[in-house]
């Protein structure tokens, strides 16, 4: 609390005073007009790259008075390197992770779990008035609308002595930048960290990037300006974050310093002693905890964040984060970090740092520059190893004696009890505090996509295939590297003039190739055509509450969110057939047979008049080598439909294999693990059979090939379909 103590000291001797200060763990609430207003201020996309903290080049004037007016932090960090995660960390004072909101962007959103609420509530439910004064509130939580969770967007709409809570974001460091024409930056003054090449490019990227933190410092001088005018500076709390490390290849989306590492400033007359540097090892949501604390309101439930008075924040020895999908990029990372060591551990160290990101190459003109010298060998062996096609599982570093983090002790006997100290530490924060789901095997995408790209970006072929593939499910793939040379070289010149911009008068920001997504397929069509639907799960992962058996006896059950038809003697074939019907279509699944039983899918099927026989296509399902995957006329009288049948061994014998089925007119094109089997054109099946139920089949068997087993069994999960209007 921050009551009737005269001096508070922790950590870097942090001094807060208390004349009139909330009673926040007292019986008696105080009054409204006794709270502080709070002012949150985030800047987009930066790290501590400001003139108070000892950035060269820059100046930031505004931002380094505010620091001089109350308290800076030294080691100040986010939960995570992304914008989405670290602000759903931030509105509740969570791990991304406990409350399920770890994935960047994540279409599906869901509430908060465990009793949660995020702060603007608890604070609004406590008579604060709650504004957010800037577009983006960017949760992977429920609800996320800025009306939903927050009253206003102004303090101005407040009621008279109501205390206000107020966050506002300054996106211009996010890039794309702004030039600084009333302070342009000489690159020859900025300071390049030793993982970045020194060259021409990679100076003015960085120049550029400080000028524009230099355009938001006078944003912020505005603000508080506006703050004291109206006679409001001396009972406002001002926090002021950026929302995770800066906007550079090594630095956002990793769990480097570099992108996890922020600025923290705290002012508040009266309150925080003026003038000092806090030596603290805090988070992000320890804002969190603060500001109730400050207002007099106690959480629902604890937060994981602490108050930055406190003696969990002083004692503090490990800050932990986490990464994982940026975007439709798969990786999964998690960190520990003391004062003078960091532990990443790789979740998916088969995969390269530097694997395709849309955002990234339309976005980051250094990433082509790296690319470039690192494939004609240019690199140093420190700059390098990022472009490296894979990751160890395990990355220590020694921050006292290496701070940019590029000699890697995790294989160092002379450190390894370090790294079991810090390993134990991060596995108990996995397992007991964020629950961590960890890395399934959708997220991996193993076998998904062909083994090799056959274009000459990723780009190019994940534009391509947007409607081939569900990239919300699988990611896009990680093929290194992402552009031939010759193509990154072309990047390169396409970077060129914007970078090198005079800071007065205009160059288009470049638009690469291929880095935009397809907006014609998410548009009406001039012949009349509907858009494409996005995925839709065909099975609820709890019951079969969505299908109807169909022809034989053979049981049906759900275990662990997996479909299992199970033979019956005696039984013909029986069909799991889902209650919708579907015309064209395309559908993504994962099966796995016991050995010796062939299996299918229906499509496009339904129930004979005459007999009641479930009949249409069927996509094969069958050990290799077979048949799997071609196209059979399931009681249709002519055999096989995919003619002739090919035989291949794409399909893994015992192991979950992913089907992908597209249906369009007449065409059925099926793909295993990522290879395409067959495109089957059939007029007259299709004339038959233009729409009709999707169907798990269960085959009839007798005795003798079972081999002496009680019974085989077939498995499906991850059942999705997207619905294609259009030929």
């Amino acid at each position: 609390m921050f009551h009737n103590i005269p001096i508070l000291i922790f950590a870097a001797c942090t001094v807060f005073v208390g004349t009139q200060a909330v009673e926040a763990m007292g019986d008696q609430q105080p009054t409204p007009s006794a709270r502080p207003n709070i002012l949150w201020i985030t800047i987009e996309d930066w790290s501590p790259d400001l003139s108070c903290y000892g950035t060269k080049g820059l100046q930031t004037p505004h931002v380094d008075k505010l620091a001089a007016e109350g308290i800076r932090y030294e080691r100040a960090f986010t939960t995570s390197p992304v914008c989405s995660t670290s602000r759903s960390a931030m509105m509740t004072g969570f791990y991304q992770n406990y409350i399920g909101a770890n994935q960047h962007r994540t279409a599906d959103k869901r509430p908060l779990p465990h009793g949660i609420k995020p702060i603007p509530h608890l604070l609004k439910e406590a008579g604060y008035y709650t504004a957010l004064m800037s577009y983006k509130t960017d949760c992977n939580f429920l609800p996320d609308k800025r009306e939903e969770l927050f009253t206003g967007n102004d303090w101005n709409q407040r009621e008279p002595d109501q205390p206000f809570f107020a966050r506002i974001t300054f996106g211009g460091t996010h890039r794309s930048w702004k030039r600084d024409s009333l302070r342009p930056i000489d690159p020859k003054n900025v300071e390049i960290p030793p993982y970045y090449p020194d060259t021409p490019l990679v100076r003015a990227d960085w120049a550029n990037g400080l000028e524009q933190m230099q355009i938001v410092d006078r944003q912020v001088g505005e603000l508080l300006q506006r703050l004291s005018d109206e006679g409001l500076a001396e009972n406002t709390l001002v926090i002021f974050i950026g929302d995770h490390g800066r906007c550079h290849i090594r630095g956002k989306q990793f769990l480097y310093d570099g992108g996890i590492r922020i600025p923290m400033i705290l002012r508040w007359p009266g309150k925080i002693e003026p003038n000092q540097i806090n030596d603290d090892m805090v988070m992000s949501i320890d804002l969190c905890a603060t500001i109730l604390e400050a207002a007099g309101v106690e959480a629902p439930v604890p937060l994981h964040g602490k108050s930055l008075r406190g003696d969990d924040v002083k004692n503090r020895k490990y800050i932990f984060s986490a990464r994982d999908k940026m975007d439709e990029t798969h990786d999964s990372m998690r960190a520990i970090r003391s004062r003078d060591f960091k532990l990443i551990h790789n979740l998916m160290p088969e995969r390269p740092w530097c694997q395709f990101n849309r955002y990234k190459e339309s976005a980051y003109p250094v990433l082509a520059e790296m690319n470039v010298l690192h494939m004609e060998g240019k690199l140093t062996s420190e700059q390098a190893q990022f472009l490296a096609p894979s990751k160890p599982e395990f990355e220590l570093f020694n921050l006292n004696s290496d701070p940019h983090e590029l000699k890697n002790l995790a294989d160092d006997e002379n450190f390894a009890s370090v790294k079991e100290e810090m390993l134990a530490a991060l596995n108990n924060w996995r397992e007991n505090v964020i629950m961590d789901q960890g890395v399934s095997e959708e997220f991996r995408a193993v076998d998904v996509f062909p083994t090799e790209n056959p274009m000459t970006t990723v780009a190019e072929w994940a534009r391509a295939n947007e409607g081939n593939f569900d990239f919300k499910a699988t990611g896009w793939p990680a093929w290194y590297p992402t552009r031939t040379l010759d193509e990154w070289k072309k990047v390169r010149s396409q970077w060129e003039p914007y970078i090198f911009r005079k800071s007065e008068g205009a160059v288009a920001h470049p638009v690469i190739l291929h880095t935009q997504r397809d907006k014609k397929k998410n548009k009406k069509k001039a012949n009349g055509a509907q858009p494409q639907t996005q995925f839709q799960p065909l099975f609820n992962g709890k019951d079969l509450s969505q299908f109807i058996v169909e022809d034989g006896t053979a049981p049906y059950r759900v275990e662990d969110g997996v479909i299992i038809g199970r033979t019956m003697l005696g039984s013909p074939n029986t069909f799991l057939a889902t209650k919708k019907s579907y015309g064209d279509f395309e559908l993504t699944f994962e099966t796995k047979i016991s050995s010796g039983l062939n299996s299918g899918v229906q499509i496009r099927s339904f129930s004979r008049k005459n007999d009641g026989r479930f009949h249409g296509p069927q996509v094969e399902i069958e050990d290799s080598p077979g048949e799997a995957g071609n196209i059979y006329g399931e009681a249709m009288g002519g055999g096989w439909l995919t003619k002739p049948q090919n035989t291949q061994s794409h399909f893994k014998n015992g192991q979950w294999n992913r089907y992908r089925v597209i249906a369009k007119g007449a065409s059925i094109s099926t793909f295993i693990n990522g290879e395409k089997i067959t495109e089957t054109v059939d007029e007259s099946a299709y004339a038959s059979h233009p729409q009709g139920h999707i169907g798990l089949q269960v085959h009839s068997i007798q005795k003798k090939k079972l081999n002496g087993a009680e019974y085989f069994e077939a498995r499906w999960r991850n059942l999705k379909i997207k619905e294609i209007s259009g030929k």
